[in-house]
């Protein structure tokens, strides 16, 4: 894959995370929506690309609204990164699963 179009992917990413922490904080909904461009990341680039997008995507959240929320870029890694070595395990024939925490690994 073009290094221009990982790079893409990983700043699309860092946008869900931004878009979906926000829109979770104003609604004030009980889920984790900074959460969903990691996974995307991690299961279409790998683990470390995924790691990267969760950690950019807490640190520009704390630049952009307050400093609180850049501690959780190490939390967003790791997902980033067991999301990751998951799609890459199972190679990528369902991709589906790792979305879910609750489903069934069969």
């Amino acid at each position: 894959m073009d290094k221009r179009l990982k790079l893409a992917m990983i700043v699309v990413g860092i946008g869900i995370n931004i878009i979906g922490g926000t829109l979770a904080s104003a609604l004030k909904l009980p889920l984790f929506l900074d959460t969903i461009g990691t996974m995307l990341s991690a299961v279409l680039l790998g683990p470390w690309p995924g790691a990267l997008t969760g950690l950019l995507s807490n640190v520009f959240q704390g630049i952009i609204s307050g400093p609180t929320t850049i501690p959780f870029g190490i939390v967003n890694a790791v997902i980033g990164l067991i999301v990751g070595a998951i799609a890459l395990k199972r190679a990528l024939k369902i991709i589906l699963p790792p979305f879910s925490s609750g489903s069934s690994w069969q």
